[in-house]
């Protein structure tokens, strides 16, 4: 039998700003780190057990086939548990701590994104808990099948992440992180007992 042979074709576009000077570069980018929160206890992984309802009874309570876990935390653990990196060795995933306590203990929150799988996960949320205010909410988006690509029916076909920038950009402004107490709510649905998931923050920061 012959090696079996697998075949892929990537396409990628970048986009290339003018050239600019050191301090207009300053201006218009941030350095962006990695900041992330495991909401399993920093375990990365939990077992989801089955809903006791009835969940294949269309009469059954939807919320009754929910699961749900929580977590509350600084963002001063989002920089990995406050060492300042998640990857061991990358030194572009590690936020540089001193230089965070010298600006006055806080970054900017720039992007989140949540991981959790498909195609159980339902939702994750982060809060402001000292405002109340929700930060992020991350929804799967589930295809119609039309004949568009990518858009397969009853399938996960994306999950978008929170964006902040600027108003020119149509974003909100970054949101100051170290200093505030956060709260994350993650929703699976349990109609089947789920293992080795996941409900992690993966985000980025930039210095003040």
């Amino acid at each position: 039998m012959p090696t079996p042979l697998d075949t892929w074709r990537l396409k990628y576009r970048f986009y290339i700003d003018a050239p600019l000077d050191a301090q207009a570069a300053h201006a218009r980018y941030a350095n962006a780190f990695r900041v992330w929160w495991s909401t399993e206890a920093v375990n990365n992984e939990y077992s989801v057990p089955r809903s006791d309802a009835d969940c294949d009874d269309a009469a059954t309570p939807a919320e009754a086939c929910v699961h749900t876990i929580k977590s509350r935390f600084t963002g001063k653990d989002t920089l990995a548990l406050g060492r300042g990196c998640m990857v061991s060795g990358d030194a572009s995933a590690c936020g540089d701590v001193a230089r965070i306590a010298a600006s006055g203990g806080a970054f900017q929150l720039v992007y989140a994104a949540a991981h959790c799988h498909a195609p159980a996960c339902l939702s994750m949320e982060l809060w402001d808990d000292d405002s109340g205010e929700l930060l992020c909410r991350n929804v799967p988006t589930i295809g119609t099948g039309s004949a568009s690509p990518h858009d397969e029916a009853d399938f996960v076909v994306g999950t978008a992440p929170c964006l902040w920038g600027g108003a020119g950009e149509g974003l909100l402004l970054p949101h100051d992180q170290t200093r505030r107490q956060l709260y994350l709510i993650k929703r699976v649905n349990s109609t089947r007992g789920h293992w080795g998931v996941m409900a992690l923050w993966q985000m980025r920061g930039a210095y003040l």
